[in-house]
């Protein structure tokens, strides 16, 4: 029943998501913390608030892995304008008192884009994988050319959020112990910059 909750909220928010990207993507972004915009090079670091959790879409026992403690941070490599997207480069993506062995190989990339009429932003992973162990073999998952990880929640006085609920699909080389894809739940805050909002360029 648990697995079936987080795949029809997967489902919903990629439906959402779909149809944001038909209504609104030619809007232009930027990511501001108050009145001042955020450049290049810009640090940005968010941590866990709800732990993080990786489990088989299956419905199986194979993966199931609880994170209590994750920590993603990097710098802003596109600052965003009338025709581009924000892009933060993801340096360190670090997970503390799993379940099993978590590891990030590859950081990736994060493209912020302004959800019209809000100060939040669709946010999409590109690039990431992350390696959970089964016993002793490890299965690599991740975003390949791009995934809709969640909405970035801004605000213009709090912390920002995002709510990761995205699948991840096994990357090669595949083993066959390892589900082919598995859903990723939970809560970052952003601890800076902050205040953080997304808005129109």
């Amino acid at each position: 029943m648990r697995n079936s909750r987080i795949l029809a909220a997967a489902a919903v928010a990629a439906a959402a998501i779909s149809l944001w990207g038909m209504a609104g993507s030619a809007s232009a972004t930027a990511l501001y913390k108050g009145a001042n915009k955020l450049g290049v090079n810009t640090a940005f670091q968010a941590s866990v608030v709800t732990a993080m959790l990786f489990k088989d879409t299956a419905g199986g026992m194979s993966i199931n892995n609880t994170c209590k403690k994750s920590l993603m941070e990097g710098k802003i490599t596109k600052a965003g304008g009338a025709a581009e997207t924000v892009v933060l480069a993801i340096e360190n993506l670090a997970w503390e008192e799993c379940s099993v062995n978590t590891a990030t190989d590859t950081g990736g990339t994060l493209e912020v884009h302004w959800l019209e009429g809000t100060k939040n932003g669709p946010a999409t992973l590109i690039g990431t994988t992350i390696t959970i162990n089964i016993g002793l073999t490890p299965c690599l998952y991740g975003a390949g050319a791009g995934i809709e990880l969640g909405t970035l929640i801004g605000s213009t006085a709090a912390d920002a959020t995002i709510e990761p609920i995205t699948a991840l699909e096994e990357q090669a080389p595949k083993r066959l112990i390892c589900p082919d894809t598995i859903v990723w739940t939970g809560k970052y805050q952003f601890n800076s910059p902050t205040p953080l909002h997304v808005t129109k360029e």
